[in-house]
């Protein structure tokens, strides 16, 4: 009898040790590893960072961010793959460096609509992707999509005046754009933003296509001299904060929810950020003396010209895909009339 309660009260030592055990582990905290490529002090990177702030706090702790600004953890152009295979669980990756990934979803930033802000751009792309949901994005969970307004040309010792001023110059520049200034004669050179500086001072570029807040945030003010303004630029910063899938998986489904609603709320903050951001870049380039240019009515006509066509290209390779190119545009289109409503 003696025996069979020491047996029994073992049996219960056992069960409690793994009680207690079950419960540590389901109470341990689920980290997120979140990296970005703007420097901790810029204010796309504040956004982001209070982004994972919030999810903790919602979350009570259950789910944490641990955040990795200015490329600290992957490289700008490996940021998408990185959450993909899962080097990182979290990433603001720009759709634009990893070219024919996001075929349907890059008639927004790939065709030359004249976009009036990046707000608008950001309330887009996400109203895009809920409306297609393209399988392009299936690789990750996304939780939302963010955007800039659209670039201008800077350049380092001439200001542009005529198009046929670009000619022989060397910009780095992506997408679509790189393919409209080689069509003036320029040389259109790819690579990640935080590569720029060393490239312009080291007088391998002439120039970027790019928008005012990267002169502040990336330090290129300091080297450029010069802007041109102009619209249809086929150039507009587009962000997905992506999650890895089995990460996303994992999160107790009481805690997606609270991160879902944090997303909603993140698109309009920080596409508004994307456009203060942008006004307080104008306000740095004046301060550092840039001279800053509109181009005039005759050389606009000369740019839209240019870039019509590749409304065309765009509805041709998303045929060949058996994508739905002809319901993309009209729905852009749509959006931007109703924008101003």
């Amino acid at each position: 009898m003696k025996a069979i309660k020491t047996v029994a009260i073992s049996a219960l030592v056992v069960l409690g040790w793994c009680l207690s055990g079950a419960a540590a582990a389901q109470d341990k905290p689920i980290v997120l590893r979140y990296s970005n490529m703007f420097p901790k002090n810029d204010p796309l990177s504040i956004v982001a960072e209070e982004w994972g702030k919030e999810v903790e706090k919602r979350t009570h702790g259950a789910v944490q961010v641990k955040y990795y600004p200015g490329s600290t953890l992957t490289s700008p152009a490996q940021t998408y793959d990185s959450v993909v295979k899962g080097v990182v669980d979290v990433g603001n990756a720009l759709m634009g460096y990893t070219r024919g990934r996001f075929p349907l979803m890059a008639g927004i930033w790939e065709n030359p609509f004249e976009y009036p802000d990046g707000l608008t751009v950001t309330r887009l792309c996400n109203a895009a992707y809920e409306k297609f949901k393209p399988k392009e994005l299936d690789e990750v969970q996304v939780m939302y999509f963010n955007a800039g307004p659209e670039a201008v040309l800077h350049t380092v010792k001439k200001p542009l005046v005529k198009l046929d001023d670009l000619k022989g110059m060397r910009f780095r520049s992506l997408d679509a754009n790189a393919k409209l200034l080689a069509s003036f004669g320029a040389t259109a050179i790819a690579m990640p933003q935080p590569e720029v500086y060393d490239a312009l001072s080291k007088g391998m570029l002439d120039g970027v296509a790019s928008v005012y807040s990267n002169l502040r945030a990336f330090k290129t003010g300091d080297i450029l001299k010069y802007t041109l303004e102009l619209k249809g630029m086929a150039f507009t910063g587009t962000f997905v904060v992506a999650m890895n899938k089995e990460k996303w998986q994992s999160i107790p489904l009481e805690s997606r929810k609270i991160i879902e609603q944090i997303n909603k709320e993140w698109i309009d903050r920080h596409g508004r950020v994307h456009d203060q951001n942008e006004a307080d870049g104008k306000k740095y380039a004046i301060s550092k003396g840039m001279v800053i240019s509109q181009i005039s009515p005759e050389e606009q006509a000369k740019w839209n010209a240019h870039a019509q066509p590749f409304y065309d290209e765009y509805l041709a390779n998303m045929k060949s895909k058996g994508l739905p190119g002809e319901e993309m545009l009209a729905f852009i289109r749509a959006t931007l009339k109703n924008a101003g409503k």
